[in-house]
């Protein structure tokens, strides 16, 4: 039975400062640059004026002294190591399911069910024993196309498979859903470059029901 894909697109990126950011792998956008106030160009105009006057009536004196006795000079001291840049760190892949409680997106195996469970794009999951009601289920997680390249193939790419991918034999016991008359599969996706540097390869696809209706039993292909 064909299972119905709601709407799967990554939510809109929110306004800067407010705190969110889309999955880890993914920074919380900064701003533009801050420039100094006016009250600290006029602090720093004062501070150089009186510099030059300090430094006039340095020569001053010194004229009035006679010429000064060159200060022995200090050696240089050498020149400090450059901080190497990080290199960002990939994130092991799970090897089983995860057992109840909650967990971050990333470390999802596939086959967990779900309660609350309100968007793909969750940033963490609580897990639950699928025997009872549940909001949902990640029946799968996949590997994308492309996955062995080092280029970002770009977030339009894998938006436009996502619900192909989704849909494919293998990804949900058809048996199981069958006893469900709303179920319906959303997917999620790397949609920024740093999530794909990070080594972010994966589909997940998820399992609900259009009604909110709970589940009670798993929706996951049977191994």
């Amino acid at each position: 039975m064909p299972m119905p894909l709601s709407d799967s697109a990554a939510p809109a990126p929110a306004p800067a400062g407010d705190g969110t950011s889309n999955r880890p792998g993914t920074s919380a956008a900064g701003g533009p640059p801050r420039r100094p106030s006016r009250r600290t160009i006029a602090w720093a105009g004062g501070a150089v004026l009186a510099v030059l006057v300090i430094i006039g009536l340095f020569f001053l004196a010194q004229s009035l002294a006679g010429t000064p006795t060159a200060a022995p000079t200090e050696s240089s001291s050498a020149a400090p190591s450059e901080t190497p840049t990080p290199t960002p760190t990939e994130t092991p892949a799970p090897t089983a399911p995860q057992p109840a409680g909650v967990h971050s997106w990333d470390t999802m195996f596939g086959s967990e069910c779900l309660e609350p469970y309100t968007s793909p794009w969750d940033e963490e999951f609580t897990v639950v024993d699928c025997a009872t009601p549940h909001t949902a289920q990640l029946v799968y997680r996949g590997i994308l196309d492309g996955a062995s390249g080092s280029e970002f193939p770009g977030e339009e790419a894998f938006a436009a498979q996502i619900n192909v991918l989704c849909s494919a034999p293998g990804v949900i016991d058809f048996d199981a859903a069958g006893a469900y008359d709303d179920v319906q599969l959303q997917g999620s996706y790397p949609v920024t470059a740093e999530q794909w540097a990070a080594g972010d390869r994966y589909f997940y696809c998820f399992a609900s029901r259009s009604s909110g209706e709970p589940l009670t039993a798993s929706l996951a292909p049977v191994a």
